[in-house]
């Protein structure tokens, strides 16, 4: 709904009434952080990936949390906390291509050119068909000041239009 739908509101209405269906679920905390993100609140969506991480410690998908992680602080210009994210996302799987988006706009953001750039070729390998152009026509991100942290990071790193 939020992502695919670009209905952002239906979708954070669904996630949140997921959350409070099963009490504590980590899997509906997972896709409310994600629907946060879209809306601009980086500060609960991280608060929504952390707590699915204390449910389930040992989530064989975890990597999808902390990617989650990594772009709420990408978008809120958390940048160092990003690339920690990130690269325990990584950690825990190297092929997820979702993770390397962020943190190739993560290091671009800190100024360091050189490993956006790596990462930017890495998730390429991975997502070769991926352009500015193509994640705009569906990650309707509604803070677009928060949004642009983002695009102009991929951009830095070599991401084509």
């Amino acid at each position: 709904l939020a992502s695919m739908g670009r209905d952002v509101d239906s979708g954070l209405a669904t996630a949140r009434r997921a959350v409070n269906a099963p009490p504590d679920s980590a899997t509906a905390l997972i896709y409310l952080g994600w629907v946060l993100t879209l809306t601009g609140d980086q500060s609960a969506a991280i608060d929504c990936f952390s707590t699915s991480l204390r449910l389930r410690p040992s989530d064989p998908l975890s990597h999808m949390t902390y990617t989650g992680c990594a772009a709420a602080s990408v978008l809120a210009g958390r940048y160092a906390e990003a690339v920690t994210f990130a690269n325990e996302a990584l950690r825990r799987n190297a092929e997820f291509g979702l993770t390397y988006r962020f943190l190739a706009a993560a290091y671009a953001g800190l100024g360091q050119s050189k490993k956006a750039a790596d990462a930017l070729s890495r998730m390429l390998s991975l997502e070769p068909s991926v352009t500015l152009t193509h994640l705009k026509s569906f990650l309707p991100y509604q803070n677009r000041n928060q949004a642009q942290r983002l695009w102009d990071g991929l951009r830095e790193a070599g991401l084509s239009k």
